[in-house]
């Protein structure tokens, strides 16, 4: 049985985002939890979105295998998040306006009618994928708002050029990387990725 989350997004952290002063366990749950918020505000209202975000509980020591269905509300406005394995479940409010709300970038892609691209990623791959130290606005909205694949994993959709500039960040942090191993598996990610380009 999982646990029941209540939480003001805009309690988490300084008002300015920054991380560097909070504990690192509360860090890791208020990313966690911005995360969901991030997907919820991405959502359509009233609208159940299996996303790509994997559920953080590891009940009897182990991983939970689910992920994070999410609903968004309007009036009033609530996310609501429940984990599709362990029933761990949510309400996320204060949201609107937030730096976790994507809202808006969403509404720019809604209204953009270029020819969506997919990419499908492998859950550890994805998960690579969102520890990308540095991602603009745009390609944030392509990360957080994966959907959930059919066998596991994450489906990205977006836009050619969205795409080769979310591959730029990939490179960046390639390019950046002084582990060695991470910097051939952000590589390897950047090779799948540019493969829905015809570029792999």
């Amino acid at each position: 049985m999982g646990d029941t989350w209540v939480t003001d997004i805009t309690d988490l952290f300084p008002s300015d985002g920054r991380f560097a002063e909070v504990p690192e366990p509360a860090r890791r749950l208020g990313a966690y939890l911005a995360a969901i918020a991030g997907a919820g505000s991405l959502a359509p209202s009233g609208e159940t979105v299996q996303t790509a975000l994997r559920c953080r509980r590891r009940p009897g020591h182990r991983a939970c295998v689910g992920y994070l269905d999410v609903l968004r509300l309007d009036v009033p406005a609530h996310i609501h998040w429940r984990c599709t394995s362990c029933d761990d479940k949510g309400l996320i409010h204060g949201w609107q306006g937030s730096l976790w709300d994507l809202s808006r970038a969403r509404e720019a892609v809604d209204v953009d009618d270029q020819e969506k691209i997919e990419v499908h990623l492998p859950n550890e791959e994805y998960q690579l994928l969102r520890t990308i130290s540095v991602l603009d606005t745009d390609s944030e909205h392509i990360v957080v708002g994966a959907r959930r694949a059919g066998r596991g994993g994450a489906r990205l959709r977006c836009g050619e050029e969205e795409l080769e500039e979310l591959l730029g960040f990939v490179a960046f942090e390639a390019n950046h990387e002084p582990e060695r191993r991470r910097q051939l598996r952000l590589d390897r990610l950047y090779e799948r990725m540019a493969e829905a380009l015809g570029d792999g």
